[in-house]
């Protein structure tokens, strides 16, 4: 938390104008997230896979699962 304490507000609001508000911006999808989702899977053997209860480190909580997963769809590719 310190660092955002530390970052100017101008700074912070053109982070997040970026990832969450501009037109191509990482947070704008279509009305159905979940077909905006689905047209990432460009590679083959790709899929979804919704955790719930993690936080944004996943590979941290779940080690085990994260390397199943990934060497599971290694072996597809």
């Amino acid at each position: 938390m310190r660092a955002v304490l530390v970052t100017p507000d101008h700074i912070i609001a053109e982070v997040y104008a970026g990832r969450c508000t501009a037109p191509d911006a990482l947070g704008v999808r279509p009305a159905e997230a979940a077909v905006w989702e689905e047209s990432t899977l460009s590679v083959t053997g790709s899929r979804e896979e919704h955790w719930s209860g993690l936080g944004h480190y996943p590979h941290e909580e779940q080690p085990e699962r994260t390397v199943r997963l990934v060497r599971e769809w290694a072996g597809t590719v």
